[in-house]
């Protein structure tokens, strides 16, 4: 007689896998120069590859190759890549005014 397989009686990293949740979503974070990078995929099945990225405006010249990245480690399916950048320093810093070049744009608005 054969046990059925239950859910609680698997160790975590099996119920994980066997959570549908898990399968579609990895979330993963990284510093370097004192900038910090999160990134989410969210996959769903697809008979064809589809990669949508999702990135800031100042990094969108990345985006074809993100999309080929991905696209080289799956062969089917949707993933959305969402990053997010953040400046490490840029949390509770105050932002300033550069007076010098204010008063320059002024003059040559001016003339």
């Amino acid at each position: 007689m054969t046990r059925r397989l239950r859910r609680n009686n698997l160790p975590a990293l099996g119920r994980a896998l066997l959570d549908p949740l898990h399968d579609r979503l990895r979330r993963g974070r990284g510093e370097a120069g004192g900038e910090a990078i999160s990134v989410e995929l969210r996959a769903v099945n697809s008979k064809f590859c589809e990669v949508k990225p999702r990135l800031p405006r100042e990094l969108s010249s990345l985006e074809p190759e993100l999309a080929k990245t991905i696209k080289g480690r799956i062969s089917r399916g949707v993933v959305e890549a969402f990053v997010r950048r953040e400046a490490g320093g840029a949390r509770g810093a105050v932002p300033h005014a550069d007076l010098a070049l204010a008063a320059a744009y002024a003059k040559a608005f001016r003339s």
